[in-house]
């Protein structure tokens, strides 16, 4: 019986070691993208802002810039 408890804590330990490297795989492979998304919005933004005056936004500037995945790990 007790080998049967630890085996199948083993077996759910290690799906859950695999679900969690997918998930950093997944959020990685986002973040990498978001940047192009937000130019994508900018540029939408601003031929609709062409003419009305709007300036470009820095937050969206900001958020344009491509995340070190390390460095968000040791500040974490």
């Amino acid at each position: 019986m007790t080998t049967m408890v630890l085996i199948t804590q083993i077996a759910r330990t290690r799906n859950a070691e695999e679900r969690s490297h997918l998930d950093l795989q997944v959020n990685l492979l986002a973040e990498r993208r978001w940047p192009s998304w937000i130019a994508l919005v900018e540029e939408l933004r601003a031929r609709s802002a062409h003419g009305c005056g709007m300036d470009d936004s820095p937050k969206a500037d900001s958020m344009q810039k491509a995340v070190d995945p390390e460095a968000m790990g040791s500040a974490a």
